[in-house]
């Protein structure tokens, strides 16, 4: 997998997005990604994880530059969104208080290749509900916001 890794990047790849990173061994991450970047220090990694209790040591000096963050912003966000009754915009700000020692390496991001486009009938049937909650994942915090597909043109 290394020997992988190293010839995508010799290719020019500039980053990786990892599927369910945390089926995997920590210390196969560590090992594999240090081997990456000290030859390619600039190149990006990226972990879709969803257990909270596992964040801080993906992100850890390291390991994994950002996680995906869909259990948390993205959770949170959804359902007001989609104007559900349970939506609460109380947990924003508890979400990112939460969140908030490790938030420079968390995406944020409102749609990607997992969930449902928010147009779509299923989400919120209409592109334009995203406009509030992505002033809020590109604006709350200092990481970086995923622009998915298509999505900066409504």
């Amino acid at each position: 997998m290394r020997d992988i890794l190293l010839y995508w990047a010799a290719q020019g790849v500039d980053g990786f997005r990892c599927d369910v990173a945390e089926m995997v061994p920590l210390a196969f991450w560590k090992y594999a990604i240090g081997a990456v970047k000290a030859k390619y220090p600039d190149l990006i990694f990226i972990a879709e994880a969803y257990d909270p209790a596992k964040y801080s040591a993906f992100t850890a000096p390291g390991v994994f530059d950002y996680l995906y963050n869909k259990v948390g912003l993205y959770d949170v966000l959804k359902p007001i969104l989609r104007n559900d009754s349970n939506a609460d915009t109380k947990n924003i700000l508890e979400i990112l208080n939460k969140q908030a020692s490790i938030s420079s390496h968390l995406l944020n991001f409102l749609e990607n290749h997992d969930e449902q486009r928010i147009a779509s009938t299923q989400f919120a049937g209409d592109a334009y509900w995203g406009e509030a909650a992505m002033g809020v994942a590109a604006t709350a915090t200092t990481g970086p916001v995923l622009i998915y597909f298509g999505q900066e043109l409504g």
